[in-house]
């Protein structure tokens, strides 16, 4: 390329955001209301959740431990999906069991959009260690969520409804904590409602739908 296409490629290329199919990832109380069930989680208890492929450089036992340390005082729960059939799953599976309060902790393997949809719905924030698509599909659910700040990520959460970002993992126990306490004051009704809001929010802004908008009018 010579440097003036060079030139006019930087002028005219617009960054886009991954997103998420809202025919696939929406918020359902129905959804809700089965998942929360499924794992025995009461209305008024936190329930965390993580989706990504399950392998040993995305330290998911930094969440393990957070969620452990959280439920000695706090109602929580934990969902990981994404295990596979090899031996770090099944290391990572024994961890959790010797922890104190592994049985608050809930482990699947990989679950198609229908099931990933529904364990969005029953959750209340999700936390996510790498980037992952996985993070939007969340979002179209209203799902709040943890991320650790970095610039891959730093578009997804442009208001505190919408998640927090850590500086530092050290600091997870205490949101998650404070998330609890949260949850323990609203209503069940109130969460609701806040979903409704955040799956609405996400999906002008993150849905493919409105990606592909701003494509075509970028044409123009």
């Amino acid at each position: 390329m010579s440097p003036r296409d060079a030139q006019d490629f930087d002028r005219k290329c617009v960054p886009l955001a991954l997103g998420f199919d809202p025919d696939e990832f929406f918020f359902c109380e129905k959804l809700r209301t089965q998942a929360r069930q499924e794992i025995s989680a009461e209305s008024d208890e936190l329930v965390v959740v993580t989706s990504t492929r399950v392998q040993s450089h995305k330290q998911i036992e930094r969440i393990v431990d957070a969620v452990d340390d959280v439920a000695n005082t706090h109602a929580i729960h934990y969902v990981i999906a994404g295990f596979l059939e090899d031996a770090y799953a099944k290391q990572l599976k024994e961890y959790i069991l010797s922890r104190k309060n592994g049985n608050r902790i809930h482990c699947f393997g990989f679950q198609k959009h229908d099931e990933m949809r529904r364990l969005y719905c029953g959750s209340d924030v999700g936390v996510w260690t790498k980037a992952a698509i996985s993070i939007q599909e969340a979002m179209g659910t209203g799902l709040p969520i943890i991320l650790e700040r970095a610039p891959i990520v730093a578009h997804l959460l442009r208001t505190e409804a919408h998640g927090v970002f850590l500086d530092n993992w050290s600091s997870l126990p205490t949101e998650l904590a404070r998330m609890c306490d949260v949850a323990r004051q609203l209503s069940e009704r109130a969460r609701t409602d806040l979903r409704v809001k955040l799956a609405a929010e996400n999906s002008l802004n993150l849905s493919y739908d409105q990606l592909a908008t701003r494509i075509l009018e970028g044409l123009w």
